[in-house]
């Protein structure tokens, strides 16, 4: 029998390749198991947030203190905030009463002060134009008390005559003073509210300053419930040596304590806030008198929901992170004996 010269192939045919193979999907089970795990989970937090606060409760002469303290530390950088935004909220009602006064020169005449008036009533930045004649300005005079015989020993009405503009209020009024001040029959130009461009600079400084006072007392609270709960931590030394020497984790013992930073934080945010308001309260009645000799009805406003809420979240931020700042290293070093 004869050999073939072909050579033989020895090799094991290709196998088909088989697609990977997709992890199953979550069965129902696994999905139940989850569940019940985050409950569980859920369920451990809210018993240590009211343990904690029972704890609280039942040394209140401690908790209250420390409260106070954080309500009276984020009281004045609120206060501050609210009194920059009163004065941001007061000043388009009462910047809506800026005039300027136009005093031509003595001996002008009331023909030439008259076109000066129909030119400047065409100015788009001007609301609208009134001229006071010497005559009128002499009778408002007659008015005043104690005047009378002032003008009555006066020979001849010495006033220029005067035109009161009224300037729109979203532009700058500087550059309308100056270019005034140009024309050859004015003598002066007098804005009869700068105090309160000067009371919008102040709000501007008294904004910067609440935000600066508040990083400083933001680091004050960090620092007072940090304390408050590392006096709490060697209070219970004891305790935490017998958890951890029954199995304890670590995070399991910081829990309370991060809780109590948290109900320390905010406690003091509601103490704050009811201050600011009882404040605001206070002092409505003599700003609504202030806001009534500028025939305005403006009045004063504590803090909104929005702001409110920013001061809960931040009251609760700043104790729990001092909470966490005091109680990591503390917690490590403690060991059983």
């Amino acid at each position: 029998m004869k050999r073939s010269n072909q050579p033989v192939n020895r090799r094991h045919p290709r196998r088909p390749v088989k697609p990977p193979v997709q992890a199953a999907p979550a069965t129902r089970a696994e999905r139940s198991s989850l569940r019940r795990r985050l409950r569980a989970y859920g369920d451990i937090h809210l018993q240590t947030a009211r343990e904690t606060l029972q704890r609280l409760v039942r040394l209140r002469h401690v908790s209250l203190l420390t409260s106070v303290v954080i309500g009276l530390t984020l009281a004045l950088p609120a206060g501050l905030y609210v009194l920059a935004d009163n004065v941001q909220t007061l000043l388009p009602d009462w910047r809506a009463d800026a005039q300027l006064s136009v005093f031509f020169k003595p001996g002008t005449d009331l023909e030439r002060a008259r076109d000066r008036l129909r030119e400047w009533e065409r100015r788009p930045e001007l609301i609208r134009a009134e001229l006071i004649t010497p005559d009128d300005a002499l009778a408002q005079m007659r008015q005043l008390p104690g005047f009378d015989a002032a003008i009555a020993a006066l020979g001849e009405n010495p006033l220029p005559p005067v035109v009161v503009l009224w300037p729109k209020l979203d532009r700058e009024l500087q550059p309308l003073v100056a270019d005034l001040q140009r024309v050859a029959e004015v003598d002066r130009v007098q804005l009869d509210r700068e105090w309160l461009e000067r009371l919008l600079a102040l709000g501007v400084l008294v904004g910067r300053l609440a935000r600066l006072v508040g990083i400083l007392f933001a680091v004050a609270v960090l620092v007072v419930v940090g304390n408050t709960i590392r006096m709490e931590v060697q209070n219970r030394r004891s305790e935490i040596e017998i958890i951890k020497l029954v199995g304890g984790t670590d995070r399991f013992i910081q829990r309370p304590f991060l809780y109590a930073g948290i109900w320390y934080g905010l406690s003091g945010a509601l103490l704050a806030w009811f201050i600011v308001q009882v404040s605001v309260v206070v002092m409505s009645g003599p700003v609504g008198r202030l806001a009534a000799l500028y025939h305005s009805e403006a009045r004063l406003h504590g803090l909104d929901f929005g702001q409110f809420v920013f001061l809960i979240l931040a009251g609760v931020g700043l104790g729990g992170m001092g909470a966490y700042w005091a109680v990591r290293g503390q917690i490590r070093a403690i060991e059983p004996p």
